[in-house]
């Protein structure tokens, strides 16, 4: 944890319930319990006033984002904020994953993602998919990236994560049919995503949301042999192939469209076993891991359309 419980007690005393905060010219609010921490924006469009929800964060990236809100002189906190390139203005914390911390941020008055690495050593990481990325500039539903400096990566859009939750619903068979395209595209281009799950897949634009496929950093040249970073997920799949990213996309959206959580064993054997069993129910779901497994594109988003 990177706050102290002096430094946690300040903020509590700052939040009790709901606090309304300005930051970056917006007003914000948020519901924490200390834990859990459920951020809203109160968007102004003329006379109209609307609530945006954001997704449920917890632990130090709720403190993170929540501290970065209040004040962006973050030393007295013990959080230091990268340094950016001038052009860039950072606006708010939004998590970080196994290796880089993101920020949002605005670059010539549009917003932009920023990624660092959480640790010097994981700098490659970054790298890794900013050159993913100028590979893959021309296909749709992919991050594009707008600056590379030396600490991190600016790229665009902003999205939302796409999270499992108990009722499903939160994308259509139709939006993972587009992702298809993209892998499509991606492996003809000799890319593999290698990490395929809900929590890399985001929601972009607000009046018809869209999907787009993100984080690369895990990428590599399609048929090396890549190490899971997601077990629950992967189990025990060969990534680094066209087949096993097309199957770590059904079982993303088996989560995903029915509100589900990923397989919680131990071992790669027991992990594919409970998946086998998850994938087997329903003809559409047997289906859909059949042409994943044959590469069959077209197939794969015809039942994905269907779903």
């Amino acid at each position: 944890n990177d706050f102290t419980s002096e430094q946690k007690g300040h903020l509590m005393d700052l939040c009790h319930s709901l606090l309304d905060i300005r930051a970056c010219g917006r007003l914000f609010g948020v519901l924490t319990d200390g834990c859990r921490f459920q951020f809203f924006r109160f968007v102004r469009q003329g006379e109209e006033e609307r609530v945006e929800e954001e997704p449920l964060v917890s632990g130090a990236d709720g403190w993170h984002r929540l501290a970065t809100l209040l004040t962006m002189d973050l030393e007295t906190l013990g959080w230091c904020l990268p340094q950016v390139p001038d052009a860039v203005t950072l606006c708010a914390y939004l998590g970080r994953g196994g290796f880089v911390h993101a920020f949002e941020g605005q670059h010539e008055g549009e917003s932009v993602v920023v990624k660092v690495p959480r640790d010097p050593n994981n700098a490659q990481c970054i790298m890794n998919e900013a050159n993913t990325l100028e590979i893959l500039r021309e296909v749709a539903a992919v991050p594009k990236v707008v600056l590379r400096f030396s600490q991190g990566l600016v790229i665009r859009p902003v999205g939302l994560p796409v999270r499992p939750a108990a009722n499903g619903g939160f994308v259509s068979g139709s939006q993972v049919s587009q992702l298809v395209s993209v892998l499509q595209s991606a492996h003809s281009l000799g890319v593999a995503h290698c990490d395929i799950k809900p929590e890399n897949i985001y929601l972009t634009g607000s009046s018809s949301p869209s999907l787009l496929l993100n984080d690369w950093g895990s990428s590599c040249v399609l048929g090396s042999p890549v190490r899971s970073r997601t077990p629950c997920f992967a189990g025990g799949l060969e990534l680094g192939t066209a087949a096993g990213d097309l199957v770590l996309l059904v079982r993303a959206a088996w989560c995903m469209y029915l509100g589900r959580d990923p397989p919680s064993e131990k071992s790669a054997e027991e992990i594919e076993k409970r998946w086998a069993s998850c994938l087997a129910v329903g003809s559409i779901w047997r289906s859909l891991v059949a042409a994943a497994e044959g590469c069959d594109y077209e197939k794969l988003q015809n039942d994905f359309l269907v779903l």
